[in-house]
This record gives structure tokens, sequence and C-alpha cells, in this order.
């Protein structure tokens, strides 16, 4: 009797919800903060995961409010191994705890970046409560172009959310500024 081995590759990673809006249709360059005093987690010596942002792998970051108003956030992104030539959509969308979209803002960009990638809050910004738990989220149109990078668990206030669960081994590399 012979038995089979059926191996199942799953990519996974994806963003969520948003109320105000924003599209910026211009290239993406590198983005260096203009006020870190948020929370973040950033790792300059990077060399772990990355995970790509298509829409049903639901990928994000928890943190938590340490200001009244968000006026931007910035996440480190990649280019995968794909074979796509030209720009691609990302979206990032804050979530409230309980899944309710509070801002979503679209950037075009163009296929081989590599760095910190900026998304102005629209107005003056989010308003918030400070201490509130938030989600970022983030997602592209499904053509797996772009990937989030990933660490282990750095950030106290928060954790990598993969296929929608928490996971909190991992912490994306990201910056909220205030």
């Amino acid at each position: 009797m012979k038995s089979i081995l059926l191996v199942t590759w799953m990519i996974v990673i994806a963003p969520p919800f948003a109320i105000s809006q924003t599209n910026s249709k211009f290239a993406a360059h590198a983005q260096s903060s203009t006020d870190s005093s948020g929370p973040s987690n950033e790792d300059t010596n990077w060399k772990e995961g990355w995970t790509n942002i298509i829409p049903p792998n639901r990928t994000g970051q928890s943190f938590i409010a340490k200001s009244p108003t968000l006026s931007s956030i910035e996440v480190a992104l990649l280019t995968t191994g794909n074979k796509t030539a030209g720009e691609e959509t990302v979206t990032m969308k804050i979530l409230s705890e309980d899944g309710q979209v509070l801002t979503k803002v679209s950037r075009s960009i163009v296929v081989g970046f590599n760095s910190w990638l900026r998304f102005e809050v629209p107005g003056q910004g989010l308003k918030v409560l400070p201490g509130q738990k938030l989600v970022i989220r983030l997602e592209e149109t499904g053509k797996v172009v772009f990937g989030w990078k990933y660490g282990s668990d750095k950030y106290s206030d928060g954790t990598a959310i993969l296929l929608g669960k928490e996971d909190k081994r991992y912490d994306f590399l990201f910056r909220v500024n205030h």
C-alpha cells in the first residue's frame, strides 16, 4: 500500500478597514520619520521574515496610541520576487479594537520599492484616545507584489496579526507619528 503526502502552501498577509480616505497617485520613495515619538517597532538590522499583504490574509499590527492625534503611519515594505512591472496600490487602514475602520489611505508604489513607506492621515490627523488599542492593516490588490517586514516580538504593547489572528511571537516593522 502506498501513501501520498499532500503538502499545501498558503501565503499569509492582509489588512482591514477605514473611514476617512485618501489616494496618493505617485511613486513611493524612502521615508524617514519626522516625529517618532509614537509607538514603533524598528529594526535597523532586520534579517527576519516578511509576508505578503493580499486582502484574504487580513495582516496587521496592533499598537497602543500614545497621543490624541495620529498624523502618519510608516511601514517597512519590500518587493517580492514575483515578476511584475509598473505600480501596485497599497492601502493602509487604521482599525479600532472591534474592527471598525477609522481611516484609510492608499498609495501607488513602483515595483522594486524596498524601504519605509509613509501614509499621511488626511486633514488634521486621526483623533484617538491615548491608551486606545488600534490596528494597522495593510493590503494590496492581490498580485503579491509587496511584503511587510516582521521580526520577533519586540513591541510590548501590541502584536502581529496573521490571517486575522494575533500571533504574539512576532511584530511587524512600523512607526506611528503624532
